[in-house]
């Protein structure tokens, strides 16, 4: 599965080495096709769960990644803490949707690891009091379909412990891109649709020259990839649901760029 899926993302002329690569996947998935998913070139692999308790065999598949991802959900149990104890090297992931709030105690709990925080809606004050907390932090904040405030944006700059990254759509108008180095951002992700993006959008991107992560999902095929060659700082994230269907979905992207063995050799010109 690895060698095709990395054909996959690095078969564009533009690509001297595959992007960087966050794959995501559901906890319903195969645990071998997560454990492969986890050695992808330059891949990290993310995995949802549902009630934060991790099966045996994830657990097992977890334990042969590098920093794997873990979307959590408060509140986190002694249970839940204790399976994820045995991948030490795991970094939770937190999605805080509007007005939800990260307890200092709670976290700290899982001991010192890096942890990952989306931040849906404004980031006000006593939010981000309460990220200025944490140290070994990414804080992603979501903008899109709203426009924060001033003091909202000098708040989350002021955040300068943290890895700080937005996550904007591909609706977002280009002036937006352009105003974005203001805020020294880690990473700018864009959710793209239908795994494109508008021809203003990439421009900007291209423009501002920032850190871009391209956010795709399945199905993908080669060309949905080498379209955005022209965005030099590029990483991926790859929305995959359920793993064990990816062998055939891959196969599937591949067969547009596989040689054609049934058309016949070109013919030399004729001579003068």
């Amino acid at each position: 599965m690895g060698p095709l899926l990395a054909l996959v993302l690095a078969s564009g002329p533009g690509f001297l080495r595959p992007p960087e690569l966050l794959v995501r996947a559901g906890e319903d998935s195969d645990d071998q096709a997560l454990a492969d998913a986890c050695h992808l070139p330059g891949a990290q692999l993310e995995l949802r769960t549902r009630s934060n308790m991790l099966a045996t065999g994830t657990v097992d598949a977890l334990r042969t990644c590098k920093n794997p991802r873990v979307l959590l959900r408060p509140p986190l149990v002694q249970a839940h803490r204790e399976r994820l104890e045995r991948v030490p090297q795991a970094q939770p992931v937190f999605e805080l949707a509007q007005d939800a709030h990260l307890s200092w105690n709670e976290v700290s709990a899982l001991g010192p690891r890096r942890i990952h925080v989306r931040v849906f809606g404004a980031l006000t004050l006593e939010r981000a009091a309460e990220l200025a907390r944490f140290r070994d932090v990414e804080v992603e904040l979501d903008l899109r379909g709203r426009v924060p405030t001033a003091d909202e944006l000098a708040r989350f700059h002021a955040l300068d412990h943290a890895s700080r990254s937005v996550r904007i759509g591909a609706d977002a108008p280009p002036e937006e891109i352009l105003a974005l180095p203001t805020l020294q951002p880690s990473r700018v992700t864009v959710e793209t649709h239908d795994n494109r993006l508008p021809p203003p959008l990439m421009g900007a991107l291209e423009q501002a020259d920032l850190p871009t992560c391209i956010a795709l999902t399945w199905p993908l095929v080669p060309r949905d990839v080498e379209s955005f060659a022209g965005i030099r700082k590029l990483s991926l994230e790859l929305e995959l649901g359920t793993i064990d269907e990816l062998p055939r979905k891959v196969k599937a992207a591949l067969a547009p760029v596989e040689p054609d063995d049934t058309k016949p050799a070109m013919s030399a010109a004729p001579g003068p």
